[in-house]
């Protein structure tokens, strides 16, 4: 079984993206 990293930086990618996204959203709405 052959992981390619790529994938594993792009799901890192997203999740920070993610986590970004709702800190922005919560500083919006307090």
């Amino acid at each position: 079984m052959n992981r390619s990293p790529d994938k594993i930086i792009a799901l890192i990618f997203l999740l920070i993206s993610l986590l970004v996204l709702c800190s922005a959203l919560w500083q919006i709405v307090l």
